[in-house]
């Protein structure tokens, strides 16, 4: 087959799966890979707003899909893009991922969304190499999920905690898709873990923009929605999962908007 390059033709992709194959905006994938997630929520947009019932084959251009929003499969989100006339708030959002996340209610599962889901929001960063380090190994346990955990009179959005031996491990989320985070919102959450010395922990400001605590809050790590939507659909199962699938359309719905 002759060569072409993404800006100049697309072919059906032809994945057997129990789905039509989707047609994406390419202008709008090339835009996201190359401004990042500064500049994604028009391109989003645009990838939504082209999906039809076709496909695109064209390797390079779905390598560059797959880099930003995981690999295309039977599962993937954005094969439940319609809408439905209905959004969803943030407390809905949080307790929808912490039920798709929790080993207690989903099994094996829930552990392996939980684990996908926490490297999501830890990254890289050398302040975290305790907490993932933990999680890759083999005697990880006892993984508890709660969303809005009651501290102080204040609900923790997402609450996570696990052991490894004898060593008790901690996340909590603050999560906001558009209101401001207050001072008194997470001034008790870091509180809270002063008072548990021997457990190692991870705060996490996540928001639309990946804005920074205010001022005294350096513990809290900012995080944007899509850097951790985007590394999140990297690790997940490609199993066909509706309901779970469905949620994470609702959330890059969000982040279109």
């Amino acid at each position: 087959m002759e060569n072409h390059s993404i800006l100049e033709s697309s072919f059906f992709l032809g994945l057997e799966i129990p789905f039509p194959d989707i047609k994406f905006n390419a202008d709008a994938v090339i835009s996201v890979y190359e401004h990042g997630q500064d500049a994604c929520r028009k391109a989003i947009s645009k990838i939504y707003d082209g999906l039809t019932y076709e496909g695109l084959r064209e390797d390079e251009l779905k390598e560059l899909y797959d880099s930003i929003f995981g690999e295309l499969n039977s599962s993937h989100p954005f094969r439940y893009a319609n809408q439905i006339g209905f959004d969803v708030t943030e407390p809905q959002i949080t307790k929808g991922i912490a039920y798709f996340i929790d080993p207690l209610v989903q099994g094996e599962k829930g552990t392996r969304h939980l684990v996908a889901f926490i490297y999501a929001l830890l990254g890289s960063q050398s302040k975290n190499k305790k907490l993932l380090g933990s999680l890759s190994s083999s005697t990880a346990h006892a993984f508890q999920v709660k969303a809005e955990f009651s501290i102080e009179n204040k609900r923790a959005d997402i609450f996570m905690r696990w052991k490894d031996k004898k060593e008790l491990f901690g996340v909590i989320v603050e999560a906001k898709f558009g209101h401001k985070v207050t001072v008194s919102q997470l001034s008790p959450y870091k509180d809270y873990f002063k008072d548990h010395e021997k457990e190692h922990y991870a705060l996490i400001l996540l928001t639309l923009t990946g804005e920074n605590a205010p001022r005294g809050f350096s513990d809290w790590q900012p995080k944007s929605w899509f850097a951790v939507m985007k590394h999140w659909e990297q690790h997940l199962t490609k199993k066909n999962e509706v309901g779970f699938s469905f949620l994470r359309q609702f959330i890059w719905n969000k982040l279109r908007s």
